[in-house]
């Protein structure tokens, strides 16, 4: 889980989005306050798109690298 929009911020600066996952740790956290971490971010709109889905779906073959 991760505390904040800065620290998701900074991970992404850190590592780029091409290598972080979201998930909301569901039932301890709340899914809708871990998805607004992400909206509230300061990271652009491709770089959420990974995050929330794009990476998920490369892993399990959804979609070409």
């Amino acid at each position: 889980m991760v505390s904040s929009p800065f620290i998701i911020e900074r991970r992404v600066r850190e590592i780029t989005s091409k290598k972080i996952i979201f998930g909301s740790d569901y039932p301890f956290s709340d899914r809708e306050i871990e998805l607004l971490k992400i909206k509230k971010a300061g990271i652009s709109g491709p770089e959420k798109e990974d995050i929330l889905y794009g990476n998920a779906e490369k892993l399990i073959g959804l979609q070409k690298f």
